[in-house]
């Protein structure tokens, strides 16, 4: 048998390896799962949140993606680098302050906090809010009640 020259030899290992990398790139590495843009509107006894925060709450109790409340829309369409959420059930917190826990106060100190709604919508655990995102389920309403 005989055996290519040095060059040739060469060549087809630089096509091999040029086209496993080719593969790889188009296949990727298996974790970039699809992600959902998500929207909605937060209304407190019946009328729009002025301002505020939605997080959708992973299982280890970190936000996945929060969105601003602003006249009682949001939307989390990035959540750091990445474009929406990936499908999934999340735990749904909610925020809104008059006063920003641990805020300068003008005589000094810091402000412990006071919430625009019920404290209960703080906590997935109490908010009795969850949201189940798929591709063909984007908008998730959240009415709030002050008592």
């Amino acid at each position: 048998m005989r055996q290519l020259p040095c060059s040739t030899r060469f060549r087809f290992t630089t096509l091999f390896l040029n086209c496993l990398i080719v593969v790889g790139v188009l296949c990727g590495c298996g974790g970039n799962q699809e992600r959902v843009p998500v929207h909605g509107l937060v209304t407190l006894d019946g009328k729009p949140l002025p301002v505020g925060t939605v997080s959708f709450m992973g299982e280890g109790g970190y936000a996945v993606a929060s969105g601003d409340i602003h006249e009682g829309k949001y939307t989390v369409s990035e959540s750091g680098n990445r474009r929406g959420i990936p499908p999934g059930t999340y735990g749904v917190r909610i925020t809104s302050w008059l006063e920003q826990p641990g805020a300068e106060l003008p005589g000094g100190g810091f402000a412990e906090g006071k919430s625009a709604i019920p404290v209960r919508y703080s906590e997935p655990k109490t908010s009795g809010f969850t949201a189940d995102i798929q591709p063909n389920h984007v908008q998730f309403d959240f009415e709030l009640r002050s008592k």
